[in-house]
């Protein structure tokens, strides 16, 4: 999946995908839930 469809999909910029990607920020909490969703893993993860 591309960052421009996960920031698309969760209503981010794409540079704020990039910036988790590289450890340089953290999705908050809302997005943690919604990134385990999408990618059909357990937070637990």
């Amino acid at each position: 999946m591309t960052q421009n469809k996960v920031a698309e999909v969760l209503h981010v910029s794409t540079q704020a995908v990039s910036n988790w990607e590289r450890g340089k920020g953290y999705p908050d909490i809302q997005n943690i839930l919604q990134l385990s969703d999408l990618f059909d893993v357990s937070l637990d993860e």
